[in-house]
């Protein structure tokens, strides 16, 4: 819809510039007649031509406003996405929340197949949550490239990036931690939320030698020099969440560390499993209820259609469809 938009506009642009040009022409050969009965036809001529123009500036601002209301009913789309199914995972969320101290709380979370599953809106629901809490977010999102060769070093620069602090090639990697840890235990106060999203974890050549690391050399240490920086200067209701976004399932050497926990047996020091789920054919039924605008029968016959289209529910199928659907 976009690309006939474009298409039209530019039709009528040069409508447009082939008019003014055309009503240049005739005001100035109106002013240069001398003969009174022409000039009378050439301002009429130029009046038409003038009224042509208004009305071709007039399509423009429709296809403006047009224009205007795709690109909203893209955003609405993008922005509502993410309330068809979490509940799960935010269920557990709240739990591990639950349990915090009042000082310092600090949870590492995991993703897998976040790619075929939507985890980017899980991601999104979980940052409007800390969001909506605090006035002093620190979002640092990290993204891994197969192009490039990410190493602990390179994870430790993309952090440091977010926090203006420069690491050079020759920095020992025990001080370059220390220096970003200082970084971010100085800047905290009371309500203090850092939030770090590792994505596309899947792309690491030695995703089990890193993952080993981050979690005993980096965010282990971090979480104890912050509890003791919050208690010096009592500080209150600190909160640090991390998530491995892995777009695929982690490399099996990976799973096999000793560094994971269950919602039962949670801790900090440990990484924890989110569920992402297929989305059944009632979320779906209930997304469109209260985000479609369409009438009740149907709703439920595009619920069904988009249901078995997706293969049951598989959301990233479901925002694909749901966003071709309602960008009409």
């Amino acid at each position: 819809m976009s690309r006939v938009i474009d298409i039209q506009r530019q039709q009528l642009e040069e409508e447009l510039a082939n008019l003014t040009e055309q009503y240049t022409a005739v005001n100035k050969q109106r002013r240069q007649t001398l003969d009174e009965r022409e000039r009378l036809l050439l301002k009429k001529q130029a009046d038409d031509l003038l009224e042509q123009m208004q009305q071709v500036e007039e399509e423009l601002g429709k296809l403006e406003n047009s224009q205007d209301n795709y690109n909203q009913n893209y955003r609405n789309i993008q922005e509502n996405l993410p309330q068809i199914d979490f509940r799960k995972a935010m269920h557990i969320i709240d739990i591990i929340n639950n349990q915090f101290q009042r000082d310092v709380g600090a949870a590492f979370f995991l993703l897998e197949e976040s790619y075929s599953m939507a985890g980017e809106l899980l991601i999104y629901k979980i940052r409007e949550e800390l969001k909506s809490k605090t006035r002093s977010l620190k979002h640092i999102k990290v993204e891994i490239s197969s192009n490039n060769s990410f190493d602990e070093f390179g994870l430790l620069a993309s952090i440091g990036g977010y926090l203006s602090v420069s690491l050079t090639d020759d920095t020992n990697l025990i001080d370059c931690v220390n220096l970003i840890i200082k970084t971010i235990s100085q800047s905290l106060q009371s309500g203090s939320v850092i939030f770090i999203e590792l994505k596309k974890w899947d792309c690491l050549p030695y995703q089990d030698k890193i993952l080993s690391w981050f979690i005993e050399e980096f965010w282990c240490s971090l979480i104890h020099e912050c509890q003791v920086v919050a208690t010096q200067k009592q500080l209150l209701r600190i909160k640090f969440i991390a998530i491995i976004d892995s777009e695929s399932k982690l490399a099996p050497e990976c799973k096999q560390l000793p560094c994971y926990c269950t919602q039962d047996d949670f801790t900090h020091t440990k990484i924890l499993t989110l569920p992402l789920n297929i989305w059944e054919l009632e979320d779906i039924t209930t997304w469109l209820e209260y985000y479609s605008g369409l009438p009740a029968p149907e709703i439920n016959l595009k619920a069904k259609q988009i249901h078995q289209k997706t293969m049951n529910g598989i959301p990233r199928m479901v925002c694909n469809l749901l966003e071709a659907e309602f960008q009409q």
